[in-house]
């Protein structure tokens, strides 16, 4: 998470407060104050540190949702793009097929999270959840 500086203003006159800029350090943020007020005097200028999340959400979904070989989804740590296929001969029902080197993964072994680089998306109050990143979905 990155942080910007928000400068406020809130006006003796009109009481009204408002947005004067959006910054990117502290010192910028300290500098637009100072020019504010010199500017105004009679307002009142401040900035606060606001956190802004720098990825987009991910479209996240449970792995028992996901339409084996049908929907794309990304594993967390991994920019491959997999499938779920069904198979009969693993303690699991399904595989992941990765299509990017085309390799079949156990999923006992991704869970294990040991032997790869990467893994499912977890829920702390959900242990049971095995989420993936869906970036296509095909009915």
């Amino acid at each position: 998470m990155e942080n910007v500086f928000i400068v406020i203003r809130c006006g003796e006159e009109d009481n009204d407060v408002t947005i004067v800029d959006v910054c990117a350090t502290e010192e910028i943020a300290s500098a637009v104050k100072i020019n504010w007020k010199k500017e105004n005097p009679d307002d009142d200028v401040w900035f606060e540190v606001w956190g802004v999340e720098t990825e987009m959400p991910k479209k996240l979904k449970n792995i028992d949702d996901v339409k084996f070989g049908k929907e794309k989804f990304r594993l967390k740590g991994s920019d491959h793009i997999f499938v779920a296929a069904e198979i009969s001969c693993q303690i699991y029902d399904f595989a992941l097929v990765d299509l990017t080197d085309g390799i079949v993964y156990d999923v006992e072994n991704v869970v294990d999270r040991k032997l790869y680089d990467f893994d499912f998306y977890y829920k702390e109050d959900d242990e049971d959840y095995w989420g993936v990143e869906v970036i296509e979905e095909n009915e």
